[in-house]
């Protein structure tokens, strides 16, 4: 018992020896370590409106603004037909004709029954007048005679038909019938184009299509002339979205079209719009989660603070945001990693 308490004893006493041995600065490492624990480092931009215009090309097609098919009203064998693919017609110039042989021949025994009808009634009237012929006999000869005119007329308007003429000045591009073949009626004869004015339809986004306008300029590339570019304009926006990719079509009108420019040809149209402030952030500033798109910002009490926001079209590095988001907000544009709301941030560059 007595060896037992002396260990002890000297436990103790080597304890104490050791605690009196240590440096007392420890304590206070530890507590300046606490204090100069790194702070979160971000770099801001102070969010303001700016003017922006926005050109972006599109791939379209070019088509002539007036293509027609022609056809034909009355049935008959084709016995004049001299305009070929590639041929330049003018209005009302004559493209087709159909043998009118046996329409002529019906339209002198209708006119023959017209002018008898005419003297018939004229002779009815005579009597009338007499009291000799009788009311209802009077008024059947100018029924009759009315019948005679109205057959003689449709004749006349079917005679018309067999001489196809151009609606309009153009150039021909489809030829699918020949001399001779005797044809239905209805048939496709012809197709007319005119290669003045080309337009190109476009598939334009929807945030796209407000900015433009009726009227406004474009440039537009053709494939076939890599070395040329041309001027169009904006002819016509349709009123109506595509509500499965959202977008809607734009028409670009040439005109006149420019030499070696050709309907089926591609084009690379240039658009621009015009100058209007948007309040536009960089695009790696926009964060995103399963909720919605947000950034941060910094407080005045240098806390960040997550604001959820709407964004609008991309315009090269930088995005409009449309809501959410006011002038003059602090964005912390770099320094994401570990950020969270409420954290205490230095910002890069600032006096301290």
């Amino acid at each position: 018992m007595r060896y037992n308490f002396g260990i002890v004893w000297v436990s103790l006493l080597l304890s104490a020896y050791l605690a009196a041995c240590s440096d007392p600065s420890d304590g206070k490492d530890a507590a300046a370590k606490k204090r100069d624990k790194p702070v979160h480092l971000v770099e801001i931009q102070q969010v303001q409106p700016r003017s922006f215009s926005h050109a972006t090309e599109l791939a379209g097609s070019l088509r002539a603004l007036r293509t027609t098919r022609i056809f034909n009203q009355e049935e008959g064998s084709i016995i004049r037909l001299s305009v070929y693919p590639g041929d330049p017609v003018r209005k009302g110039q004559e493209l087709v004709a159909l043998d009118d042989a046996l329409l002529r021949a019906q339209l002198q025994k209708t006119t023959a029954m017209r002018a008898q009808a005419e003297h018939d009634l004229k002779r009815q009237e005579g009597l009338a007048q007499k009291n000799i012929e009788s009311r209802e006999q009077l008024e059947k000869s100018r029924t009759q005679l009315a019948m005679a005119e109205a057959e003689e007329n449709m004749l006349k308007t079917r005679l018309g038909y067999t001489r196809v003429s151009a609606p309009f000045g153009g150039v021909i591009s489809q030829r699918l019938v020949q001399e001779g073949d005797v044809v239905a009626r209805h048939t496709h004869l012809l197709t007319l184009y005119d290669p003045s004015t080309l337009i190109a339809e476009l598939r334009i986004s929807e945030l796209l299509i407000p900015l433009l306008r009726v009227g406004d300029k474009v440039d537009v590339a053709v494939d076939a002339l890599a070395d040329k570019n041309f001027s169009g304009v904006i002819s016509r926006i349709h009123p109506t979205i595509d509500e499965k990719n959202r977008r809607g079509v734009v028409e670009v009108e040439m005109k006149p079209a420019p030499a070696g420019v050709m309907a089926g040809q591609l084009c690379r149209v240039t658009l621009r719009t015009r100058h209007q402030q948007r309040l536009v952030i960089p695009f790696a500033a926009l964060q995103r989660d399963l909720e919605s798109e947000y950034v941060y910002v910094v407080d005045a009490q240098s806390k960040v603070q997550q604001v959820r926001v709407s964004s609008g079209m991309r315009l090269e590095d930088q995005i409009e945001i449309t809501g959410g988001l006011e002038p003059g907000s602090r964005l912390i544009v770099r320094g994401f990693f570990g950020l969270r709301a409420g954290t205490a941030v230095a910002i890069a560059g600032a006096a301290q």
